[in-house]
């Protein structure tokens, strides 16, 4: 699927066929999706930054990063999620699972 989407073309029997145009139309109704989702929740006039993040986030930037001056995309956005988990990790293995998890033994 990754390299169909990056491509933008998909093969059917053996006959490659266009799908640019299907997927900005896919990921620009996602963005507005997201957006209007993030509307709801936050006031986003409280938001110093909205870090875009993800291999979807970084599909969607083109469409989502308009509707959100202080919104980015994060620097290697495929592989930030990831980055942030180790960070989480790591902090927790540091502080003993006892403690993260506010259980005492």
């Amino acid at each position: 699927m990754d390299k169909i989407i990056d491509s933008g073309v998909v093969r059917i029997n053996g006959i490659p066929h266009d799908i640019t145009d299907l997927k900005r139309e896919a990921f620009s109704a996602l963005a507005e999706k997201i957006a209007t989702e993030t509307n709801n929740i936050w006031d986003k006039r409280e938001l110093d930054v909205i870090m875009l993040t993800g291999g979807g986030g970084k599909a969607i930037a083109e469409f989502f990063l308009p509707k959100f001056p202080q919104a980015v995309l994060v620097n290697e956005a495929q592989m930030a999620n990831v980055r942030g988990y180790l960070k989480l990790a790591n902090a927790l293995f540091r502080m003993g699972f006892s403690n993260a998890s506010g259980s005492e033994e």
